[in-house]
């Protein structure tokens, strides 16, 4: 019996001398994986802002295909949240929410576990010189103030490194499979504005386009200033009806207000509100036709089609900019998701 006491005793003292130090163990713990992928940062950036890709290359995606999801919020950026469920002891139940989102840059998500504190995981982007990107995966976790949970944070480093290591292999690999193209193609959402404009058919002829676009410009800008309208924007164009032969442009000035237009070649209208890719071109007109090729190929790998008429933005006035190296035009595209 006394041999048994002591056994006891020596039990007792031991787990209170390692409740003692669990106190004193670090309640933060941090993490990090880095992998390099041949692709730019919007390529990243786009897969990793939005929770219905995340289970593309989630290294626990596979554990149990049982695994139920629920995504609320908007579909992407701040805001976006995914909650599960699962039996499975690898993958239990929980939620992320994305609480940061800088474009092409950083992504932040929130993490709740049962039982834990919340922690954080970010994903950091960073686009090199030679097109490739350092995609960092960083983990900071919260054992909070239980000693047996800051004994687990001990292990962390052991346990989560991997599944961040095939994480990040298999976002590389998926990411590096889509389609190369050299535009980079930010996907947000517009809102809808006034305009007044002047709609013409127009022959596929880059000379005789430039050369209306000027004429519809002139009027509108002429009209405006007769009448003391104010205009809140650069001009536009916006396209449709194409064919080999031609299209319809529609040349516009965004304004304050909505109005009513007394004349007999201008109308007033408003402008398309939802989502849009929008891609910043710099250079001559001319050249543009590349990067509406890489819109095409970018729409037809993300299973998207166009749902309104697309426009381009005149950023730079060619009148008091000659180097057409210097002209900037921002190009917008309606689009929608399958099955929206």
């Amino acid at each position: 019996m006394k041999l048994l006491l002591k056994i006891v005793i020596g039990l007792v003292a031991l787990f209170a001398l390692l409740a003692i130090v669990g106190f004193f163990l670090p309640r933060e713990v941090q993490m990090q994986r880095t992998v390099t992928v041949n692709a730019t940062p919007a390529s990243i950036f786009e897969e990793v802002n939005r929770f219905e890709n995340f289970n593309k290359w989630s290294p626990w995606a596979q554990i149990d295909p049982n695994t139920e999801y629920e995504y609320s919020g908007p579909k992407e950026g701040i805001g976006a949240k995914m909650a599960w469920t699962s039996d499975h002891p690898d993958v239990g139940s929980g939620s992320q929410e994305i609480v940061e989102s800088i474009p092409n840059q950083k992504v932040t998500n929130k993490l709740i576990f049962e039982g834990f504190e919340p922690s954080f995981a970010s994903i950091i982007i960073d686009g090199k010189e030679d097109g490739t990107s350092e995609v960092t995966w960083t983990f900071d976790g919260d054992m909070g103030s239980n000693p047996i949970g800051r004994y687990f944070g001990l292990f962390m480093e052991e346990m989560l490194g991997p599944s961040y290591d095939e994480g990040l292999e298999n976002l590389k690999k998926m990411v590096e499979s889509k389609p190369k193209i050299q535009t980079e193609i930010e996907r947000t959402t517009v809102e809808s504005f006034p305009f007044i404009s002047i709609s013409d058919y127009v022959a596929n002829d880059p000379v005789l386009i430039s050369t209306k676009m000027a004429q519809h410009f002139g009027t509108l800008i002429q009209y405006a200033q007769q009448n003391n309208l104010e205009t809140t924007n650069y001009p536009i164009a916006i396209w449709s009806d194409y064919s080999e032969e031609g299209m319809t442009m529609q040349c516009a000035l965004p304004t304050a207000n909505e109005l009513t237009i007394d004349h007999k070649d201008i109308s007033v209208g408003n402008s398309y509100a939802g989502p849009v890719l929008k891609v910043v071109y710099k250079g001559d007109y001319a050249d543009m036709m590349s990067t509406y090729n890489d819109i095409d190929i970018y729409m037809a790998a993300n299973g998207f089609t166009m749902s309104a008429n697309p426009w381009e933005e005149y950023v730079t006035d060619p009148t008091t900019e000659t180097d057409t190296a210097n002209w900037i035009t921002v190009i917008y595209y309606p689009y929608a998701e399958a099955g929206a």
